[in-house]
């Protein structure tokens, strides 16, 4: 039966509501398959953090286990903090990444050595490349760098930087407090400078 009033017509704001991350896993408590909705919505963005974290070859195994966790957790997902699921999906992605710490190690290694190549490939012959020549010099030293973090440093930093997260929802993520994160991504920038800095001389 049509709505009888434009009282009884369904806003524009409820309808984005309806079909928000929150939604989608409320509905998917009693309704499994959507689920997938979510899981088609941010499949790309976990991925892509993925392969900036553990490289290409783990990346696939490590999105199915993200979100196999995360559907698993379904219910425990807040959605007073925020009805956007990026951060919790990349802080469930964030925590498989402890048990891969050996292929992340493996792959910063990998990156070092390939920009060490691109960088000794480089021929500036223009002001852009001679910026991205020293952007692949700089490449192998960042790369070494973020091996030397802790994870405890390394994760807020990277969910930051790589995830495209505030500091709350990186706190979010963690499940650690806003300023936790401010004072971990200091201290990681501090000794990732002190790192450069070094190795520059």
């Amino acid at each position: 039966m049509p709505p009888t009033s434009l009282t009884d017509a369904p806003s524009a704001a409820q309808a984005a509501r309806d079909d928000s991350d929150a939604a989608l896993i409320e509905r998917s408590l009693g309704e499994p398959s959507e689920f997938e909705r979510l899981f088609e919505r941010h499949h790309d963005l976990v991925f892509r953090y993925a392969v900036s974290r553990i490289g290409t070859d783990g990346a696939e195994d490590l999105v199915g286990e993200s979100f196999l966790a995360a559907f698993s957790v379904r219910h425990r997902f807040d959605a007073a903090r925020g009805t956007d699921a990026r951060p919790w999906l990349l802080g469930i992605a964030t925590k498989r990444i402890a048990r891969h710490r050996s292929s992340e190690r493996r792959w910063l290694d990998q990156c070092a050595v390939t920009a060490r190549q691109d960088a000794a490939d480089a021929e500036p012959s223009s002001d852009g490349a001679v910026d991205r020549a020293d952007a692949a010099r700089l490449a192998p030293q960042l790369a070494s760098a973020l091996a030397q973090l802790s994870s405890r440093e390394r994760d807020p930093l990277l969910l930051h930087v790589l995830g495209n997260l505030p500091y709350e929802e990186v706190a979010a993520a963690l499940g650690i407090a806003p300023g936790t994160v401010r004072s971990r991504i200091s201290r990681a920038r501090t000794r990732l400078a002190g790192i450069l800095d070094g190795a520059g001389r």
